[in-house]
């Protein structure tokens, strides 16, 4: 009971536990003893199911939280190691796609008129997955599923070639390593134990997945119900539905309601539908705002000063090193020179103290501005030169005339001094940056090397304020070195130096759990464990939820039809039933939650300007009114006209 009155489990106390809560501490009072795993979509929602648990008064010992991938890990790992496998990482991944497209496709391919297109990079990654995911090969690609025979050549070839890249790399993903464990396994290479194993309903398998846990498990493998179809309509009786003028006012409108009614900020769980927009601002407002949040999917690294400093070397480079990318970054303060001194290589010590800005790096982006540089490599030579020659003259020519002036001359002279100190250190600052980028952007560029210059000027020049700038700088310094362990690409520099800038854009750092006195923010999908009292659902408008059908771009529904005809059963999903499956966990977060929900959209979208009309609600925004308002035949158009002004 003490831990109860310590870590309360809010208002979800008076309802009904949720049944997968149910079915776990039914299977944990009946084998307390016996060794048992839960088995989740990550290990986040693990331990935020296990807390929640123990909050609810629910005694539980002898559990641990797994993913599938962790179990194959433990598994194959050591024997991976042993034979010097690499992990590949999802940039990894994305650098040998691209590579294989630059090597196969030429401007007459099926592919080429997007052969360069970052898009179609991912499209053909995530195809690719899928397909090794189903257990098919580049050779088992049927032809008779595509009615163009150059697409599936193409497809194929490139399929071919991403596969032999990861053989001659002496890589292995994910899909790879659960393989080889289901192989080893089968093998009886893992001894067999009393494990029980647990899996929680929001965990999607797949078929590789599924065979791997039958073959681990055998008969201790158990399926964890979840809340029936309709249970969410209990909780949706009692919403509170809100529309805003774009999402930042919708933020802004739940963090008014937090303060307004006084709910503790660890009682409160943000969902959202769509990482790419409001992660970002959640962040934004609440630093602006000082309320403590923890990100579920993480915060991006573009929000912290490495994060600022990698983009601002690749932005600078890309641009044909134009000199206000570099100025914007120094004036801005993500940059320092307190390691430009001595052999000009920053420590590789992740753990740093917070360093204060530099008042260095504002008087040099002055003189940077000062030089007149525009662009080009040549000019950052000459006029930084020209810039500080000038200036060394002007002051020998005032020191000629000190001696006999009076304390205003003198003042002008100090003044000269420091512009000359500032000059000398943007001069300094940039034939360093110069000599990590590379010497033409015309030609072939080559990934590894930028990625070791890129990682360098971090290591030299961005600055650490706080822990979180201190965690940006370790995934940074992570991220380039992954690239440099990749065979030599042959790509352009301009390719190049959008591939890093891509993969900078997109990593997101300290993804975290719910924790005392935060509010919690993640993706619905990821939602609902937290056990927390009073979720609010953002994002509930017709284009995020359930989004748009739209086919996979790479490989057509109708082709996926007919390489799923020539299997037993479906292999691959089609992209007409991802709406289909969106909605399907939308309504499965909802029977998660208990306590008291508020749900929201932007009837206004900023970056669309020219749509016709505003953003519709989603069809699950409408359910919730026909809940909320006890009209269960009601339309669009009465809860427009009963929705409060947005």
């Amino acid at each position: 009971m003490a831990v109860q009155q310590l870590l309360p489990f809010g208002e979800a106390q008076k309802d009904k536990l949720p049944r997968t809560l149910e079915e776990l501490a039914r299977a944990c009072r009946e084998r307390p003893l016996e060794a048992k795993v839960l088995i989740a979509p990550s290990l986040q929602v693990g331990y935020q199911i296990l807390e929640a648990l123990a909050r609810s008064g629910q005694r539980w010992v002898n559990l641990r939280v797994e993913t599938v991938r962790t179990l194959a890990h433990a598994v194959i790992g050591p024997a991976l190691a042993r034979e010097g496998w690499k992990l590949l990482s999802r940039a990894q991944s994305l650098a040998l796609v691209e590579q294989a497209s630059a090597e196969a496709l030429t401007e007459n391919s099926y592919f080429g008129s997007i052969a360069e297109s970052a898009g179609l990079h991912r499209s053909l990654q995530a195809t690719f997955d899928e397909l090794r995911a189903a257990g098919l090969s580049f050779q088992a690609l049927p032809e008779a599923a595509f009615t163009d025979r150059r697409k599936h050549r193409e497809l194929r070839d490139l399929f071919r070639r991403y596969t032999e890249a990861l053989e001659t790399g002496h890589f292995v993903d994910g899909i790879e390593v659960l393989r080889r464990a289901s192989q080893a396994v089968e093998a009886g290479e893992v001894p067999a134990g009393e494990t029980r194993y647990l899996v929680t309903p929001a965990t999607e398998l797949s078929t590789l997945e599924r065979a791997f846990l039958e073959k681990l498990a055998g008969e201790r493998l158990v399926f964890l119900a979840a809340d029936p179809p309709g249970a969410w309509k209990a909780l949706a009786g009692g919403a509170r539905l809100f529309r805003a003028l774009g999402e930042e006012n919708e933020i802004r409108e739940v963090f008014r309601a937090i303060l307004r009614e006084g709910i503790p900020f660890d009682d409160v769980e943000i969902l959202h539908t769509d990482a790419a927009v409001y992660p970002a601002l959640l962040w934004e407002l609440s630093r602006e705002h000082a309320i403590p949040c923890t990100f579920g999917g993480g915060i991006p690294v573009s929000y912290t000063r490495p994060g600022q400093a990698a983009l601002a070397f690749l932005d600078w480079i890309g641009q044909g090193f134009e000199a206000e990318a570099l100025r914007k970054a120094l004036a801005s303060g993500a940059l320092t020179f307190s390691r430009l001194e001595g052999s000009g290589s920053g420590s590789r010590d992740p753990v740093m103290p917070p360093e204060p800005p530099d008042p260095g790096t504002g008087a040099a982006a002055r003189e940077l501005r000062k030089a007149g540089i525009g662009w080009s490599r040549d000019r950052h030579r000459s006029c930084l030169e020209g810039l500080v020659t000038e200036l060394e003259q002007q002051e020998d020519r005032a020191h000629a005339e000190a001696e006999s002036t009076d304390a205003q001359q003198a003042r002008r002279v100090e003044r000269r001094s420091r512009r000359l100190a500032a000059a000398r250190r943007a001069r300094d600052f940039v034939r360093r940056a110069l000599a990590l980028a590379p010497e033409s952007l015309e030609g072939p560029g080559d990934l590894r090397s930028l990625a070791r210059g890129a990682r360098t000027f971090v290591l030299d020049f961005a600055r650490v304020a706080d822990e979180l700038d201190g965690t940006a700088r370790t995934a940074l310094d992570a991220l380039f070195e992954e690239f440099g362990q990749l065979l030599p690409l042959r790509l352009t520099t301009p390719a190049a130096v959008e591939r890093l800038r891509d993969a900078v854009a997109r990593l997101a750092i300290a993804p975290d759990r719910p924790r005392p006195g935060r509010i919690h923010a993640a993706f619905y999908r990821a939602g609902g464990f937290s056990g927390r009292g009073h979720t609010f659902l953002i994002g509930l408008d017709e284009a995020r939820l359930p989004g748009r059908d739209l086919e996979d771009p790479v490989l057509l529904d109708e082709e996926r039809r007919r390489i799923n005809d020539t299997a037993e059963e479906p292999l691959l999903a089609l992209g007409r039933e991802r709406p289909r499956e969106a909605a399907a966990a939308f309504w499965a977060c909802l029977g998660r939650l208990r306590g008291e929900l508020t749900a929201s959209y932007s009837s206004f979208d900023l970056r669309n300007l020219s749509q016709a009309g505003e953003p519709a609600p989603s069809p699950a925004f409408l359910d919730l009114f026909r809940v909320q308002s006890g009209r269960p035949e009601a339309d669009y158009s009465e809860l427009a006209a009963a929705m409060p002004r947005a």
